[in-house]
């Protein structure tokens, strides 16, 4: 092989190149992808790049969700910068809920600071703020806060010329009509105090300042996280709904409500999320709304618990790909719309089936970023044995 690597090297304008090197290299490749599933030894596409986040760097709760879901995933779109290169030959690019969340959050921000007049404040700084009833904008004022709202989105995303304006605008009524059926039934919600806040909380395992942004911040340090997309549990019981977002805590995957609980400027906080999907099949309508109080220890713990596990697994630098849940032979949910897909071995079987033995063997290891690996991969999950 290193000899035919010097031929063709030498066939590519007198191009310089190891040829020693590049054979061993192509060689290791080989090998890594011939491994077997029964092979308990990580491979370099398990996910171990070295620290991903200094000590001192700040994280935001979104980047702690984003990891816990799949930490390969978010090392692709935040630490290398990686998106999906869009094809001008397949039409129009497709209106999706992100796009359509955009302008939604856009337009309920604008609806708050045009009563609230402000500019965007933290936490404590909204907190000394005299509480201010919003009013719901006439329908002509709506339109022009959508058109204007679509216009800054579609810029920032570098879509003007692909024609989404009016696609966006009639995606994004409906869902404006559930927040204004939900949150402002009389035309009126009374107690805001500011849109887009900032606030923190602080990392028990090491002091590391943890943030996040709040939609909007009501009086008796309640704040709002819209969703564009369906609750988290479609159950009939409130009992049910809040036992399905302590699981999503636990698994580190929503974070943001326990977090404006947590670090809310009064001892009493309470965080919230509001869905916007107008459609939400069986779910009750009070689903809709999923609230968080500093009241509530096990969610407040179990939070704790997942910021100190993702915080350990990005001081350790472990990426894995999540292409399957822990004991669960079916491939993981956020996969089917993952947009580095064409980046992950997700499609490989014999790859899910090596990294599920490597990280579901209960062994000890003397291998620091193998076990905050394996502490990723089980959180919020109780192995069968131990249940």
């Amino acid at each position: 092989l290193a000899v035919a690597e010097g031929e063709g090297a030498c066939r590519r304008l007198g191009s310089v190149v190891d040829a020693g090197l590049s054979a061993r290299g192509k060689l290791d490749i080989v090998r890594e992808i011939e491994a077997g599933p029964s092979s308990e030894t990580p491979g370099p596409w398990f996910g171990f790049v070295g620290d991903a986040v200094a000590p001192d760097d700040p994280l935001w709760i979104t980047h702690i969700e984003d990891v816990a879901k799949c930490p390969f995933n978010s090392f692709i779109g935040r630490r290398l910068g990686v998106r999906p290169l869009p094809d001008p030959h397949l039409g129009l690019p497709d209106p999706n809920a992100l796009l359509v969340g955009s302008v939604v959050h856009e337009v309920l921000e604008h609806i708050v600071t045009g009563g609230v007049r402000r500019e965007r404040v933290t936490f404590q700084q909204a907190a000394s703020a005299e509480p201010t009833a919003v009013a719901w904008p006439s329908n002509q004022r709506l339109e022009e806060m959508l058109a204007n709202a679509v216009e800054r989105v579609v810029d920032r995303e570098g879509l003007g010329g692909f024609g989404l304006k009016g696609l966006l605008k009639a995606a994004a009524r409906p869902v404006l009509e559930v927040a204004r059926r939900v949150e402002w039934p009389e035309g009126m919600l009374h107690g805001v105090l500011a849109a887009e806040t900032e606030g923190f909380v602080t990392s028990e395992r090491t002091g590391r300042r943890i943030g996040f942004r709040a939609d909007r911040l009501d009086e008796d340090a309640r704040a709002t996280d819209y969703k564009s997309g369906k609750p988290v549990s479609d159950l009939k019981t409130p009992k049910g709904r809040r036992n399905h977002l302590a699981e999503r805590v636990a698994k580190g995957r929503l974070l943001q409500a326990v977090a404006y609980a947590l670090g809310a400027p009064a001892a009493d906080g309470t965080g919230r999320y509001v869905f916007l999907k107008p459609s939400i099949g069986n779910a009750p309508e009070e689903a809709r709304v999923a609230e968080v109080s500093v009241a509530d220890e096990d969610l407040c713990s179990a939070f704790r618990v997942a910021v100190d596990v993702v915080e350990a697994s990005l001081e350790a630098g472990t990426v894995f790909p999540r292409v399957t849940e822990a004991q669960s032979d079916k491939a993981a949910r956020h996969c089917d719309y993952c947009p580095v897909v064409e980046a992950c071995r997700c499609d490989d079987t014999t790859f899910k089936l090596r990294l599920k033995n490597v990280m579901e063997n209960d062994e000890d290891s003397d291998h620091d970023a193998l076990e905050a690996a394996r502490a990723l991969w089980w959180l919020g999950v109780t192995p069968k044995e131990e249940s």
